[in-house]
């Protein structure tokens, strides 16, 4: 067959445009949102085009691999099969990797300029992972009819990419497997090293399935081995991740921190939050003192890192926003409960007290919208408000100290959330 006419009759090539276009409508409508001025987020995100250049990419394989079963090409040949097979797989490779490109392309827009570079280790397992995925199209296009291995194969990646991500009847953790989910950092967080693992793990084993699929000239060996080796890696990749939840993201580690003298204040940054940092420190220390103000007591030491350094009050901020806006969110953000009941039945569900700590810390913090959220809250929590924030300073914040452990259990609204108790007339 003529390299024309190879490309011409692939049917990865008539699956190109397609491919391109909804991967190009996904990173427009979702990846281009995500946190700007981070490689490792614009690298994970641009990842999970894996999921329809996987698809392409399988197919593909499928389909010249039957072609190559058909006419008996492989057995008839003086040329090695892996060149032959090689030669086959040059469009599907080639669209495949384009899809990719196009991806990490795209997202780059969303860290260039920021310090360092792409997350090469990520873009090694998803290119193992598209390798992986090719090896599985070769063991089915080799050992099955032409028919019946394009619709496995179609069925298959299916589930394997879009069903084990959705459905509910699948653990959080499958998802991983695939090397299309590694999580959307921000820049605190790094992906977990285990669901990387998984990826590369599973991707070998399918790879491995696809080489004893055309190493082995015994079609029942093959079958056999191949699907021992599939079930293997998969099943090593389930144990792996099984620990994990539905984010796969570790805390990022190795931040400088600089003592700000004259505020008894130390801050630790990221760099890529240091070209903000003329506009952020100010803004930290001013919210700082104004919860210090109120009786909330607060380490000394703030910082853009999760579990580092010890003891210090974590600070979620992302880089290129609005410094007061992005520092603002960040104290509501640790000072509210994460954990709220959300399983609770109604009648021990604490709502009034969730909307009413939650608006007095955008209150305090003068996040953006906090007008408008006052206004969406119940009555009674709106009333809890405007009578907290009518008490001296120390006073708001013993009741915030009140009423904070309410929201991480299962329980109605206290009495406590009337904070008349706390005025000073009620002391005398």
């Amino acid at each position: 067959m003529t390299t024309k006419k190879r490309w011409l009759t692939s049917l990865s090539l008539w699956l190109a445009v397609p491919m391109v276009v909804l991967i190009v409508s996904v990173n427009l409508e979702d990846g281009l949102s995500s946190t700007r001025g981070y490689w490792m987020t614009a690298t994970t995100k641009a990842s999970e085009a894996v999921v329809f250049t996987g698809m392409v990419a399988a197919l593909g394989a499928t389909w010249e691999a039957s072609r190559l079963r058909r006419a008996d090409l492989l057995a008839i040949t003086a040329r090695s099969r892996l060149l032959v097979v090689a030669e086959a797989l040059a469009p599907t490779v080639v669209v495949a990797l384009l899809g990719t490109l196009v991806s990490y392309a795209m997202l780059a827009t969303l860290a260039l300029g920021a310090p360092g570079g792409p997350a090469w280790h990520v873009i090694g397992v998803n290119l193992a992972a598209l390798a992986g995925i090719t090896g599985w199209g070769l063991f089915l296009g080799f050992l099955l009819p032409p028919a019946l291995s394009l619709t496995i194969c179609l069925a298959g990646t299916y589930i394997w990419y879009f069903v084990t991500a959705a459905h509910y009847q699948f653990p959080l953790w499958a998802r991983f497997l695939s090397g299309g989910f590694l999580g959307d950092p921000g820049v605190w967080g790094v992906p977990d090293p285990r669901a990387l693992l998984a990826a590369l793990v599973s991707a070998s084993g399918l790879l491995v399935a696809g080489l004893c699929a055309l190493l082995l000239r015994d079609r029942g060996h093959a079958l056999v081995a191949g699907v021992l080796m599939v079930l293997l890696a998969v099943g090593s990749g389930c144990l792996i991740v099984r620990p994990l939840d539905y984010h796969p993201v570790v805390a990022r580690t190795g931040i400088a921190c600089d003592r700000i003298i004259e505020d008894e204040i130390t801050v630790c940054l990221w760099p890529e939050l240091e070209p903000d940092r003329e506009a952020l420190v100010p803004e930290i220390v001013r919210q700082h003192q104004a919860f210090t103000a109120r009786g909330i007591d607060l380490p000394s030491t703030v910082s853009a890192a999760q579990e580092e350094p010890e003891g210090s009050l974590w600070l979620p901020m992302f880089p290129r926003a609005d410094a007061r806006s992005t520092v603002a969110a960040g104290f509501v953000h640790v000072l509210m409960p994460q954990e709220l009941p959300e399983s609770c039945p109604n009648e021990k569900f604490p709502q009034h007290t969730m909307d009413a700590v939650l608006a007095w810390l955008r209150t305090t913090a003068e996040t953006e919208g906090h007008e408008e959220y006052r206004a969406s809250i119940s009555a009674r929590s709106a009333r809890a408000l405007d009578a907290v924030l009518e008490l001296p300073p120390e006073a708001q914040g013993e009741w915030y100290a009140i009423n904070r452990p309410v929201l991480g259990t299962c329980s109605p609204d206290p009495d406590t959330l009337d904070p008349r108790h706390l005025a000073p007339e009620a002391d005398s």
